[in-house]
């Protein structure tokens, strides 16, 4: 009969021992260079025997370069940007015969601690986060083992080689153009449930500066807080979230002139909102968001979006991951890599 104990994981050691798990997996691992107080060694060690967590001896490089070549890209298939990173990283990965393991963390921090398992127990070479690491302890010890990148870093960890793209230049940009258009009432409208809008937040709100210098210019922030649950769709919530925050808005403030969303869901529901009202056949009121996905392009939307260039980060990451697992020796250093977004202006009401 199967047993449905389940096995302890280096997570559980690090919580008995007291320690954070990116120590633990170093004291694990004996990672050279790194020293610790040996009565913080004696009870990591003491918490694995307790727990039975055995140790799986290190193999070197270049038996990981002779004997597999597996990359996993951890991302959340409830997000089209993961999607499309992964398909850019697979083809990639084809050519040069590397395998790609494609871990679905389901929006759940605790699901992506599974990761330090499966490089545990397969011979993976190294890890590409699609998105902002959800458990960031796990990461940081998935970094000390094996080469890691992370997309979209948000300038939140500065240990991790990573690809980001300029939110403050995207939302300058939108913000520029609104206003150069002759815009003087701008409505900024989001949700404060993940990382993306939190930064476009910091970034508008950098933009606010630049457009207080124009006489008259006023930029408004709306927003809707929600905590993110697993079974919830988050491009409905966002749609939901523009839709129902644009009526309100235009009700309680007829002057509004121009709409930015946080993202290109959550301003399809604005644009909707605005038809509802009349206002866009009235007023012609244009609406500009982040993002560049298929929705900018819907005949019915046709919104002027900030386009992120989502194949050459992509590529971006693949490369610098490949580079880092062939030249260890040589690419010692955290590398950062930024590109600037550019505005892409589909929006039949944006003139």
């Amino acid at each position: 009969m199967k047993s449905n104990k389940r096995r302890p994981t280096l997570i559980d050691v690090a919580k008995l021992a007291g320690v954070s798990t990116s120590s633990a997996s170093m004291i694990l691992n004996n990672k050279k260079g790194v020293s610790f107080q040996e009565d913080t060694k004696e009870n990591v060690f003491k918490a694995a025997e307790q727990l039975g967590y055995k140790v799986k001896a290190q193999k070197d490089r270049q038996t990981l370069l002779e004997g597999g070549r597996l990359i996993i890209i951890s991302a959340n298939f409830n997000k089209l940007l993961s999607l499309s990173v992964a398909h850019y990283i697979c083809k990639l990965a084809s050519k040069d015969n590397y395998q790609v393991l494609i871990f679905n963390n389901c929006a759940n921090k605790e699901k992506e601690e599974e990761l330090l398992e499966i490089i545990r127990e397969h011979r993976v070479m190294g890890v590409i986060y699609s998105a902002y690491p959800l458990n960031i302890e796990v990461a940081k010890a998935i970094n000390e083992q094996i080469p890691t990148v992370i997309l979209n870093n948000f300038d939140y960890e500065d240990s991790f080689d990573s690809i980001d793209t300029n939110d403050q230049i995207a939302a300058s940009t939108i913000v520029k153009s609104l206003v150069e258009k002759g815009h003087k009432n701008i409505a900024y409208v989001y949700t404060t449930y993940k990382y993306p809008s939190l930064t476009r937040l910091k970034a508008i709100k950098g933009a606010k500066k630049e457009a207080d210098l124009h006489e008259h210019v006023k930029l408004s922030f709306y927003k809707k807080d929600i905590e993110l649950e697993s079974d919830l769709d988050p491009y409905i919530i966002e749609y939901q979230t523009g839709y129902h925050l644009a009526l309100s808005i235009l009700k309680k403030e007829p002057n509004i002139d121009s709409f930015i969303g946080s993202s290109d869901f959550l301003a399809c529901g604005i644009v909707d909102a605005c038809k509802e009202l009349d206002y866009i056949n009235e007023r012609k009121i244009p609406v500009a968001s982040f993002g560049n996905s298929f929705l900018a392009y819907l005949k019915s939307y046709s919104l002027t979006s900030v386009d992120y260039s989502i194949d050459k980060l992509a590529i971006s990451a693949y490369n610098l991951l490949t580079t880092k697992i062939r030249e260890p020796l040589i690419n010692k250093g955290v590398i950062r890599i930024k590109y600037n977004p550019k505005l892409v202006e589909n929006n039949k009401y944006f003139d």
